[in-house]
């Protein structure tokens, strides 16, 4: 029986609020409020070491769906001077690595702003797991 990763490591709700809380409603690359106030914009809950890399039958991989694995994007342009969203870069864009959407380092906003300290700390977490990950697929 096969199991479909995409549901297996999908963020829960309380996960996508966790993940909302630890940024303070900003986003994770641009820093734009994306806060309860702010329906304008659209955003996306992101895997930073991608769903695909998981192997759901490897226990060691269940992180992949933890909030220490997810960011919270901007799914619209907020920037007009760009046509791409946050999303559409980390997800389809340069900053796209294979078995990352990005590297850690591509979310400055990891943990809200002026947190620079604690997303050094969790750029480090992300690069022990994804050195893991890719060693046990």
């Amino acid at each position: 029986m096969s199991i479909d990763k995409r549901a297996y490591f999908s963020f829960s709700d309380e996960t996508q609020r966790e993940i909302a809380r630890r940024q303070n409603y900003v986003c994770a690359v641009c820093g734009t409020s994306l806060g309860a106030g702010n329906t304008r914009i659209l955003v996306n809950f992101h895997h930073v070491i991608g769903v695909q890399s998981g192997n759901p039958a490897n226990p060691a991989h269940t992180f992949i769906r933890t909030a220490d694995n997810g960011v919270m994007v901007c799914d619209e342009s907020v920037d007009k001077t760009r046509a791409e969203s946050c999303h559409g870069l980390v997800a389809h864009g340069e900053s796209r690595f294979a078995g990352f959407s990005a590297y850690a380092n591509a979310f400055p906003y990891s943990h809200g702003r002026g947190a620079s300290g604690r997303h050094r700390q969790w750029v480090k977490w992300i690069e022990e797991r994804a050195g893991f990950v890719f060693a046990t697929e």
